[in-house]
């Protein structure tokens, strides 16, 4: 913990644990972070009706108070960087997922709806984390789940709103892009979206047809990233994966040959230089079943 500072940049990392709404997990992870230079406790706990029913035994007023209860803790042992999380929160039937979050607002700064979130002086999250736990969303669902707080929530601006997409139906990439913050795993998993994927469709569209989403993640270190990923676990990606798989490779005399030949932009709409590969590498021409 005692070398947190980028020497060339500056910047100080967040180091987060995640905790659940209870207690001693908060206890726990205050003892794991204290000497860190910015500490961030991530709490969640269930929010859908199916979840809160079966789960958890609890009702909707019971959560509400867990919740408020553990942020409070969470502010009283000196975690000033809290960011809450609704699990299964797009299970919820719209609009009971925002409702249940405004439900609360008489306890802004106390639990986890979100009129003071970012104001340190409250007792409340600075985040708030919208989980696609089943991965059952559609982009939609999710843009209307998001977009109904911000627009009926006072203060929300000042809050940071993450979406959290699990692959179940393969959309979580898709899920991911259709707001701006999020979280995502390298590579993908069946419980995340892709980072690489996210990486690449901000950069390459983010501009245009975004809104002006930019990211500030350096590109060029993605394949190195993937390939140190898939040595540490063991677990390689699928051979026609996007980005940092086959991307370059075209099959010879189809219409993606004969373009790359006369002008690769006509098939590449971004360069192997740009996720970190070399010409000579990953690349090329392959014969097929047209040769």
């Amino acid at each position: 913990m005692n070398k947190q500072v980028d020497e060339e940049t500056g910047y100080i990392p967040v180091i987060c644990v995640i905790a659940r709404c209870k207690h001693k997990d908060i206890e726990a992870a205050w003892e794991a972070l204290k000497y860190a230079k910015r500490p961030r406790i991530f709490i969640f706990i269930c929010t859908s009706d199916i979840h809160m029913k079966y789960k958890l035994k609890r009702t909707k007023e019971e959560v509400i108070e867990m919740a408020r209860s553990s942020i409070r803790l969470a502010k009283r042992i000196s975690f000033s960087d809290i960011q809450f999380g609704c699990e299964d929160g797009g299970s919820a039937e719209f609009p009971i997922l925002p409702k249940f979050l405004l439900d609360a607002k008489s306890e802004i700064g106390q639990g986890f709806s979100m009129q003071d979130y970012g104001r340190s002086d409250k007792e409340g999250a600075t985040t708030v984390t919208l989980a696609d736990t089943v991965g059952n969303n559609i982009p939609q669902e999710l843009g209307e789940m998001v977009t109904y707080p911000k627009a009926n929530t006072p203060g929300i601006d000042d809050v940071v709103f993450s979406l959290h997409c699990h692959n179940d139906l393969g959309l979580a990439t898709a899920n991911t892009i259709s707001v701006h913050n999020h979280q995502m795993c390298m590579c993908g998993s069946k419980a995340s979206g892709s980072n690489d994927q996210v990486a690449m469709a901000v950069k390459c569209r983010g501009e245009h047809v975004m809104n002006g989403v930019y990211t500030r993640i350096d590109t060029r270190h993605i394949m190195a990233t993937s390939k140190m990923v898939q040595e540490y676990t063991s677990l390689y990606v699928q051979p026609h994966k996007p980005i940092v798989t086959n991307c370059f490779v075209h099959e010879r005399h189809s219409p993606g040959s004969d373009g790359i030949l006369k002008y690769r932009s006509t098939y590449e709409i971004f360069s192997p230089q740009d996720i970190g590969v070399e010409r000579s590498q990953d690349y090329g021409i392959v014969l097929g079943k047209l040769r």
